[in-house]
């Protein structure tokens, strides 16, 4: 599109130089044979295109500009949004190893009472047997005792 502005400029610009300055002549023939007029056409187009050039450059160098501020923006939000996304999981980790604790916690408890509860049953057990045993001496020692009381 650029390029078709600058076309239609530039024949714009060759249709006035010709108008002007050879009276409204139109066909090669009214091309001048002077070096001065060439010259003079020369500037006219330098003068011509290096405004446009310069315009250009100058849009371009606008548009970038802008450009650079969208960007830099967008790291803005970027940056902002890391934060807030790490923010968040700093919570929730801190809030999963907490939990982890508790739970860690709850089961050594349950460990402790588990191990108390079998040391209760083995005392128990130890308890029973020795009672077991008493019995069984006592029971002895009464057949023993009856034994000897008939001789």
């Amino acid at each position: 599109m650029l390029i078709v502005f600058l076309v239609l400029v530039a024949l714009s610009i060759f249709w006035l130089y010709f108008d002007v300055f050879n009276g409204h002549c139109i066909g090669l023939d009214c091309l001048s044979k002077a070096s001065s007029d060439w010259a003079s056409f020369g500037g006219l187009l330098g003068g011509i295109f290096t405004v446009v050039i310069a315009v250009a450059t100058i849009s371009t160098f606008l548009l970038l500009i802008k450009e650079q501020e969208h960007v830099a923006k967008a790291n803005v939000e970027t940056a902002t949004f890391q934060t807030k996304m790490l923010k968040q999981m700093k919570t929730q980790t801190v809030a999963m190893q907490t939990h982890n604790l508790e739970m860690i916690n709850k089961q050594a408890e349950i460990i402790n009472t588990l191990q108390s509860h079998n040391a209760l049953q083995k005392q128990t057990l130890e308890l029973k047997n020795k009672m077991a045993i008493r019995e069984e001496y006592q029971q002895v020692k009464a057949i023993f005792l009856i034994g000897l009381g008939e001789l």
